[in-house]
């Protein structure tokens, strides 16, 4: 039976929260290094490299899909082979990135366009012309020892614009933030709280915020209890302190955790491909069980409304049941809303 769908060989893919996730780690490391070493100039702009390389990088779909290939991708749901593409685009990206890391290639910004490869490094044209070669060896056989692909690659030099300073009350604010952070942490231990979302301590000029989430299991008593912890450790930051303490369904959060990135996947993909008419997505784990709601450009009224909702019902279903990456979820119960252009439920 002929497929339904189309699976074009190249498409742009959505920035996720996995791949936001990627970057925030990324940076991570940077920023430890560079707190153990001395040369912070360098390690700042090491930094905004590889911002701007990760966020490119993970923005720019470069799909290879071999004749051989052609009939299995057209078996695998089209949610399967868009997270295909995504981690692939992340091998490659991780694959660029360890190579300037390991040969200390000063990276400026780089740019994935289809084959095309283009690497600015820090340094003169002079300077950069005499490893030119030498990089592009070096790219190209991490490539192949990945089995990523041939690529045109090119390098070129490029200069540096030096971030600003951070003036002395920023710095004082984000060492007290930290702080405040690390003894909320603190009382939360001693006193047998369980965080159900990382908490969140802000120490600014703009507001003062503290937000803790615990599980709803805990009781009036308690919650008094943590109000009062919560204000002593932040009275010696100041007493305008915007306070958000709520209570988690564990039950939900769960869910929530099991999912991960499945959700934006789902939603991403079927955007992603006109075929599903898909136009808006949006979800959500509280209160449980997850639901998923998916906005289309399809009137309620078009004679083809059903034969739409089938599909998309059919697509998500088999991404489940099927992918090696839902076998944690696919027994989990989920709503499905799916809209019209008109705003009626069609499903």
């Amino acid at each position: 039976m002929k497929n339904k769908w189309n699976y074009p060989e190249q498409n742009d893919l959505k920035f996720e929260q996995k791949h936001k996730e990627y970057v925030f780690k990324k940076v991570g490391e940077i920023h430890e290094t560079s707190k153990k070493s001395h040369h912070t100039f360098v390690k700042r702009m090491t930094l905004a490299a590889t911002i701007t390389f990760a966020m490119v990088a993970l923005l720019i779909a470069s799909t290879y899909v071999s004749p051989a290939m052609a009939k299995v991708v057209s078996n695998i749901p089209y949610i399967s082979e868009f997270i295909n593409k995504q981690e692939r685009t992340i091998a490659l990206n991780d694959t660029v990135y360890n190579v300037m890391n390991k040969h200390n290639y000063q990276l400026l910004d780089l740019q994935i366009n289809g084959k095309k490869i283009s690497i600015t490094l820090i340094g003169t044209d002079q300077e950069i012309q005499v490893i030119k070669n030498e990089v592009v060896t070096n790219v190209d056989t991490a490539l192949q020892e990945k089995n990523l692909g041939h690529f045109s690659i090119d390098v070129k030099a490029g200069e540096v614009t030096p971030w600003p300073e951070d003036d002395p009350e920023t710095v004082q604010m984000e060492k007290a933030s930290e702080a405040l952070h690390d003894e909320i942490m603190a009382l939360l231990d001693e006193n047998h709280f369980e965080p159900a979302f990382p908490i969140e301590a802000r120490v600014n000029n703009v507001q003062n915020f503290i937000y803790v989430a615990v599980p709803n299991t805990e009781s009036k008593e308690r919650m008094e209890q943590l109000k009062a912890l919560l204000k002593t450790a932040s009275s010696k930051y100041g007493d305008d302190f915007k306070m958000r303490i709520t209570q988690i369904d564990m039950k939900a959060r769960e869910q929530e955790l099991r999912w991960g990135g499945n959700i934006h996947a789902i939603g991403s993909a079927l955007m992603e491909n006109k075929d599903f008419n898909v136009t808006g997505f949006s979800y959500s784990f509280h209160p449980y069980p997850l639901m998923i709601k998916l906005k289309t450009s399809i009137k309620s009224t078009d004679p083809n409304v059903n034969e739409l909702v089938e599909r998309i019902e059919n697509e998500i279903t088999q991404f489940l049941k099927n992918d090696e990456r839902t076998k944690d979820i696919r027994n989990d119960p989920y709503d499905l809303i799916i809209m019209s252009k008109d705003k009626k439920r069609i499903n």
